[in-house]
């Protein structure tokens, strides 16, 4: 849910909640409790908003169970990853998936950064980053499955793994 403040010739202001729209925020999809899938850009605009809403949904959570994995779907086509100086974007929770109609068809410009998370998945996509890492993937409870992916064209390494982090590739290209 975003707030959006509004000044009022007054001086006094207001609120308006918006939930209804992908480019305004995070807002779970109707779909979404029987499918738990969230899709860009159909749903979230972008694959930022789309993690801002997967954290959001995990974070109202009381308990885990193993069906609760969210699996943000992009759409065939380029989405840019609005991110760091090393433009990647945090993972900021476990028990999530990234994936792509095909890596011949769904292509992310940037990166990803995962640390101390559980059960993260790409799969059926591109990365590639120009401004550096196309995975950084770090800290000892870290871990990341990666299937039908490819990386390349990074400006850095296409995948870095640190600090007893595990990655399974499967039918990768780096």
């Amino acid at each position: 849910v975003v707030q959006l403040l509004f000044h009022t010739g007054s001086g006094a202001k207001r609120q308006k909640t918006s939930s209804s729209s992908p480019m305004y925020g995070p807002v779970p999809p109707p779909s979404f409790r029987s499918t738990r899938v969230i899709r860009v850009p159909q749903e979230c605009a972008t694959i930022k908003k789309a993690m801002v809403l997967a954290q959001m949904i995990f974070s109202e959570s009381t308990e885990y169970m193993e069906a609760d994995l969210i699996k943000i779907q992009m759409n065939k086509g380029v989405h840019e990853i609005v991110g760091d100086q090393w433009g990647r974007m945090n993972v900021t929770c476990s028990h999530i998936s990234f994936v792509g109609k095909d890596k011949d068809q769904t292509t992310i410009i940037g990166g990803f950064e995962v640390h101390n998370q559980q059960h993260v998945a790409f799969e059926n996509l591109t990365v590639t980053n120009p401004k550096g890492t196309g995975f950084f993937v770090w800290g000892s409870e870290t871990n990341v499955d990666m299937l039908m992916c490819r990386v390349e064209k990074c400006a850095g390494t296409g995948m870095d793994v640190d600090d007893g982090a595990t990655v399974t590739a499967t039918q990768c290209a780096f």
